[in-house]
């Protein structure tokens, strides 16, 4: 069912894990020193067997079926247990549709399929789920789809079991398509649009089977993007039922065909979901849908989160190095693993053209230089990180390179230098002179609050001025507020990198029709660029195009958008729990499909039901 998409249009590097981590050592001693404690992966550079028998050409069948050894015991995924791990349950809405917080989106999507989705993310392989396989491509613009009879909705109200129909697919698309609501209200909160559906110049229902999708152009990431997560298939009386209640948090909303059935969804204490006992892809046989129960705490206290995961109340536990470090010392048994992820990060947006501080060239130049990357990662993220470019850094064919970073302002070893030039701008711009409401931002409150005294202390001190200051507010308003346009900018993790290929996310930041450009900034010169990297099928080309794209935006001041630091996430886990550890990109995904529990494993001894 899995095809490599991006091999079939065109050639792509892979980058093994390995290389991925061991790139967050190499180079420590340009653009500040990334602390790494035991990554503890065991990956090779070559392509695995599995990946060359997936994309190889198919030959001609045994004349006899080979004779397979038995499995080792405790190697073979088998029914059954209660997973937990500890999350943050907010987010904006339960509408995936118009859900733009990754955590909440992650987790949920346990409860959807998609019509096509990632396979495996990191080998950019993708296969069908409602639909029956990757749609076939009779020119560049056309996708004919086939859905599935077999997809059944789960056994709750108002859907009450009842099987997936081309009403449900169609309705789906044109309510993206047209982003409007029930009321006939139009939003423009369909954060999925811009890279899916301004795209879809008509689409042809056929039959209770088939329905073809014509672009108005070629698309280069068009497909990839079809994968997004939260591009799922809403059940449409619960998504309308919420369409203005963003406030509504009841399991009842959360009602789709995926592997999982959501019972309980408090944000105080935790979500619950149950195995969907008529999921259509268990039932045709895949090796999917293992646990029987999934559960997320909300648990946001680090000596919490550690008492729970040595008292195997959770299975696998995110923390900070020193915490996980401290675990990892006490529970020699537990494995760790170290991750490149780019959603972990922290970065700046601020309003480009609004503002009359940020709208000075030299204002915003001041200000991207004189943030401090280094100590930024130290205090944020406890060391463990690297100075982000404007691609994060685990993106290593995209990004620029850390030594490219060692000698351009913002990023120079030299902070000297750096402080230097920034004050020069911020006086040659008249910053001292600025309403400092305009370097007021804003963080969430369930951030870590110690930001609100070491971050505005650091640029006062490098500009040699008191203007910055933070404020917080609820995380379930952030969204309000950016698009109310009256802040000095938000300070906080940048999230949405979804894909293999950046190319969509920086579109979706610094493109003026971006779903997450709030402020709406563009320039000339960025849009022709974005337009540029958009044309081009050979990767290689558009690699090179996007990091004139980085180049332009750090000449700028960031462009409306100031990256600061990146992260490797910690995690330990428990040697029972197989597959369901975090990688580069994807994450919850692999919960429905290959994470297990090994209950035979020594260490499963002691784990409670929750």
């Amino acid at each position: 069912m899995a095809e490599n998409y991006w091999r079939r249009h065109w050639d792509r590097k892979r980058v093994s894990r390995r290389a991925l981590l061991r790139g967050t050592v190499a180079g420590a001693a340009g653009a500040g020193a990334l602390v790494v404690v035991g990554c503890g992966d065991d990956d090779d550079d070559t392509e695995p067997a599995e990946t060359a028998a997936a994309t190889a050409a198919p030959t001609e069948a045994p004349t006899e079926a080979p004779t397979e050894a038995p499995a080792p015991a405790g190697t073979v995924p088998t029914d059954g247990g209660q997973y937990s791990f500890h999350r943050d349950l907010t987010g904006a809405t339960l509408d995936m549709h118009r859900e733009l917080y990754p955590g909440r989106g992650e987790m949920l999507s346990l409860a959807y399929n998609q019509l096509i989705a990632w396979d495996d993310i990191e080998l950019a392989t993708i296969r069908g789920e409602i639909a029956q396989g990757v749609p076939e491509q009779p020119d560049d613009v056309t996708y004919t789809f086939k859905i599935r009879n077999d997809v059944k909705y789960h056994d709750k109200p108002p859907a009450n079991g009842r099987t997936l129909t081309m009403e449900d697919v169609r309705w789906n698309i044109e309510r993206q398509r047209a982003r409007k609501l029930a009321d006939g209200t139009e939003t423009e909160d369909f954060y999925r649009y811009s890279a899916l559906y301004q795209h879809v110049e008509n689409v042809d229902y056929i039959d209770e089977e088939t329905f073809t999708i014509t672009l108005n152009a070629p698309s280069v990431l068009w497909l990839s993007e079809m994968c997004d997560r939260f591009n799922v298939i809403n059940d449409r009386d619960t998504a309308e039922a919420i369409e203005l209640d963003f406030a509504v948090t009841d399991s009842r909303f959360i009602l789709g065909t995926g592997p999982y059935v959501f019972e309980e969804y408090n944000l105080d204490t935790r979500a619950k979901a149950v195995r969907h006992p008529d999921y259509f892809l268990k039932a045709a046989g895949e090796e999917v849908q293992f646990f029987d129960e999934l559960i997320y705490t909300p648990i946001d206290d680090a000596q919490a989160i550690r008492l729970a995961f040595e008292q195997k109340q959770l299975d696998i536990m995110q923390a900070s190095n020193d915490v996980i470090s401290a675990v990892e010392a006490a529970q020699p048994d537990a494995l760790r693993l170290s991750v490149g992820e780019p959603n972990s990060n922290l970065g700046l947006t601020y309003p480009y053209l609004q503002s009359e501080g940020w709208n000075n060239k030299d204002i915003r130049n001041a200000i991207f230089i004189a943030t401090d990357r280094v100590l930024s990662g130290q205090q944020y993220f406890q060391g463990v990180a690297r100075p982000n470019p404007p691609v994060p850094w685990p993106f290593q064919d995209w990004a620029l390179s850390q030594d490219e970073l060692a000698t351009t302002p913002g990023y120079r070893e030299d902070r000297a230098e750096d402080i230097k030039e920034a004050r020069a701008l911020w006086q040659a711009g008249g910053g001292d002179a600025i309403d400092p409401m305009w370097f007021e931002m804003t963080i969430i409150d369930v951030q870590d609050q110690a930001i609100k005294e070491w971050w505005p202390a650091m640029m006062n001190e490098n500009l040699d001025t008191d203007k910055f200051s933070l404020h917080t507010v609820p995380v379930g308003t952030l969204l309000q507020y950016l698009l109310d346009q009256g802040s000095g900018g938000y300070l906080g993790g940048w999230t949405q990198w979804h894909s293999p290929d950046p190319r969509q996310r920086w579109k979706g930041l610094w493109g003026i029709e971006g779903n997450i450009n709030f402020y709406k900034t563009t320039t000339p010169e960025m849009e022709e660029l974005i337009a540029d990297m958009f044309a081009e099928f050979d990767t290689e080309r558009a690699k090179e195009i996007l990091r004139d794209a980085q180049r332009l935006s750090i000449s700028d001041g960031g462009t409306g958008h100031i990256p600061i630091s990146g992260s490797l996430r910690q995690y330990l886990h428990w040697p029972y729990l197989h597959g369901a550890e975090p990688g580069f990109l994807d994450f919850e995904k692999k919960l429905g499909r290959r994470a297990w529990l090994d209950q035979t494993d020594p260490t499963y001894a002691g784990k409670p039901t929750l």
